[in-house]
């Protein structure tokens, strides 16, 4: 960055510094006279491109004295590694008073924000006067009241020509008139109705034999017998693994 129009006060280096902290790491800052000119400028390196930017919102801010400058170095633009010499007696600044231009950055961002918002409801101002003298929104609502009359007016003039919410009325009618004829011929809607309760009784039908098969297995001796059966084995072989339990138990005791 080139931070111009600096007032040769003492410690400008180190104020400047100080000065463009605040938008982030400083990596590097030069000193140099301004070509004819009775102010100095600096070549500023910040660590990072977002220091930068925030530095930009610092142009034309007071700093010692003087509204500095801050841009972007021109392309091709080789930075100095060194200050320039410079001879001349640094400059006497009044001292800052309640007054004056904000010159702490903290400040001037303040103050930034308040001009934004003066700008803003300046700007809210002129429109409102502007849209009273001349009824903007008035005739923007007219005109779509009008735009709106307009089409209506044509669909009518067309409708009227071309009959179209009268042939939209006839295709309505002659498709509800077709469906009553294939509704006739083949019992559509009865046929329907028809196959739904057949279904639902076909469902019941199953659920009941179902059942009765159920009921039906569940009363055969040989099923009532088989289950006896393998009550008795699971009975038996329950007590004999009882019987092995026991047997190890006391073997392990003695």
């Amino acid at each position: 960055m080139i931070v111009s129009n600096l007032v040769r006060v003492d410690g400008l280096k180190d104020k400047l510094k100080e000065f463009l902290s605040f938008c982030g790491t400083i990596k590097s800052i030069t000193i140099h006279k301004s070509e004819g000119k009775d102010t100095s400028y600096a070549v500023v390196t910040f660590d990072g491109g977002s220091a930068a930017r925030t530095a930009i919102l610092m142009n034309n801010t007071p700093f010692h004295g003087s509204n500095i400058s801050v841009a972007n170095v021109p392309k091709g633009f080789v930075a100095p590694k060194e200050d320039d010499p410079d001879s001349r007696p640094a400059v006497e600044v009044p001292k800052e008073e309640s007054d004056l231009p904000p010159t702490t950055p903290e400040e001037i961002f303040k103050d930034l924000i308040k001009q934004g918002r003066a700008l803003t409801e300046e700007a809210l101002d002129q429109l409102k006067a502007l849209d009273e003298q001349h009824q903007i929104r008035a005739t923007l609502a007219a005109i779509t009241e009008q735009t709106v009359q307009q089409a209506q007016a044509k669909f009518e003039e067309v409708d009227k020509e071309y009959a179209i919410k009268q042939k939209a009325l006839e295709i309505g009618n002659e498709l509800q008139k077709t469906f009553v004829e294939l509704d006739q011929q083949y019992k559509i809607v009865e046929n329907t109705q028809k196959a739904k309760t057949a279904t639902e009784g076909a469902i019941v039908g199953i659920a009941t034999e179902a059942n009765r098969l159920v009921d039906q297995i569940s009363q055969d001796p040989a099923v009532a017998q088989g289950r006896a059966a393998i009550e008795t084995w699971g009975k038996a072989t329950g007590e004999q693994i009882q019987h092995v339990v026991e047997n190890l138990a006391a073997s392990t005791s003695k």
